[in-house]
């Protein structure tokens, strides 16, 4: 079992990676991250590899609403 953050996409792939960056500055260890994209709302929607390929921590979970 883990804790995981599970990070909403939202505006460009630009600003969701900025915003994953800072997020993860301040996370405490041994967390995990989760992704979510608003297939609605994401332009441009990153496809699971793209989401999963997310650095500087791999999610361990994309999903999609």
């Amino acid at each position: 079992m883990s804790v995981d953050v599970h990070a909403d996409g939202f505006g460009t792939p630009v600003e969701t990676t900025t915003a994953l960056h800072r997020s993860h500055e301040a996370a405490p260890p041994g967390i995990t991250w989760a992704g979510r994209a608003f297939s609605d709302e994401d332009r441009p929607l990153l496809d699971p590899a793209a989401t999963v390929a997310v650095r500087p921590e791999r999610p361990v979970l994309a999903s999609y609403r």
